[in-house]
């Protein structure tokens, strides 16, 4: 929980590196789904896609507070 104004300030800085790293960590992860929906193996995909739809919700929220 952010409790003073150094902790917003702190948060505010490290934004843009976590917003870039989640959008890298979604590529792999979105690009993981699509080679497990079509390898033919039945490879379980669901609970990445529960992580991908989750992360990609939020950066929709930060680009739309910008």
């Amino acid at each position: 929980m952010i409790t003073n104004q150094t902790q917003v300030d702190r948060l505010r800085l490290l934004l843009p590196g976590l917003e870039h790293c989640l959008r890298e960590c979604l590529f792999v992860i979105d690009d993981e789904i699509e080679q497990r929906k079509h390898s033919g193996n039945d490879e379980d995909w669901r609970d990445l896609q529960r992580i991908s739809d989750r992360s990609h919700k939020i950066l929709r929220a930060l680009r739309s507070a910008e």
